[in-house]
């Protein structure tokens, strides 16, 4: 039987803050409004979505982060649908695209921090997601794949530690800083990228026309038309300096082309980016380990293969007392 469902997701959103009149004087005190316009719906595929006050009083009204202030908001998307088990992932592509739209004219993230799944007919039976599974670009990994030394040193810089060297060791440190997935796999292959240029391994080969026949030299002044090709170059870095296998390789390099847009950043296309996070991961670390002199069987040592715990979503139903 089709019914109504309710997906009520808890965002934070922005708020507008007014420090003087309309004459420039300085209030006494800040005020502030609400940006979002209530209760107007959008339909999108018989598909109803509309912003609502945050009805939980027990939020603070404002939250301020780094100097700007928020409130909470319910973003519901209302849906007809057969089986409330499909109700989330059915709702998901009309909730990504309400908050990715909302984020570029806010020019803000916007962030799910709850959902309520409810039916129209029956709105006290409610299943309450306190960690709502995000979309691919804000899903967050913890990752357990590392064995570290019981004592930690402070070294000094090796001698033959570079400037892009130096480069290396910044953006690792950013990749372990990074709160999503595809920033912590973009912040590592840039990594990658550096220590093959260190290593100096290229793949050149002639100009590739557009109808496939190489052309060795130049017509004109007959200087030889090779070129770094990357992709053959960083694949063959990869599984010759860095123990990756071919296919593995050959995977990382095809996820990478998300940065041209080739691939979209979907929940499919990601699926199993956090198996190639920890692959990269381990190669990179085993590449910067030997700039610093250290061996392979020491540590710090990444496993290519590992635990990884998604931000999964812990689920809470909540029936009518009076049907208990």
């Amino acid at each position: 039987m089709i019914d109504i469902w309710i997906v009520s997701s808890k965002i934070l959103f922005p708020v507008a803050t007014i420090s003087h009149d309309i004459n420039g004087n300085i209030l006494n005190s800040l005020e502030y409004y609400s940006r979002y316009i209530p209760n107007v719906i959008t339909e999108i595929d018989s598909v109803k979505l509309f912003i609502e006050k945050y009805e939980d009083t027990s939020e603070e009204k404002y939250v301020n982060i780094k100097g700007e202030f928020y409130e909470y908001v319910s973003l519901v998307c209302q849906m007809p649908c057969s089986r409330r088990d499909d109700i989330v992932h059915k709702s998901t592509p009309y909730i990504e695209w309400a908050c990715d739209q909302m984020a570029f004219f806010v020019q803000k993230p916007i962030i799910i921090y709850s959902c309520e799944i409810s039916s129209l007919s029956d709105k006290n039976n409610k299943q309450l997601f306190t960690h709502p599974l995000q979309s691919a670009k804000f899903r967050s990994s913890i990752f357990h794949n590392t064995i570290i030394p019981k004592d930690i040193p402070l070294i000094k810089r090796p001698k033959n530690f570079s400037e892009k060297d130096l480069a290396v060791l910044r953006w690792y440190h950013k990749s372990l800083a990074a709160s999503y997935d595809i920033d912590k796999f973009l912040f590592l292959w840039v990594c990658l990228e550096i220590l093959r240029k260190i290593k100096g391994i290229a793949v050149k080969e002639p100009y590739l026309a557009p109808c496939n026949h190489e052309i060795h030299e130049c017509p004109i002044c007959h200087k030889s038309t090779e070129k770094t090709v990357n992709g053959k170059t960083l694949q063959l870095y990869l599984i010759n300096e860095l123990n990756v296998p071919k296919e593995v390789a050959k995977k990382m390099w095809r996820f990478r082309q998300m940065l041209h847009g080739e691939i979209p950043l979907t929940d499919e296309t990601t699926s199993h980016m956090g198996d190639l996070i920890m692959k990269l991961q381990a190669a990179v670390n085993l590449g910067l380990k030997r700039r610093f002199g250290i061996s392979d069987s020491n540590p710090p040592i990444v496993k290519p293969e590992g635990v990884m715990m998604s931000a999964m979503s812990i689920q809470f139903k909540v029936n009518n007392p009076i049907e208990q």
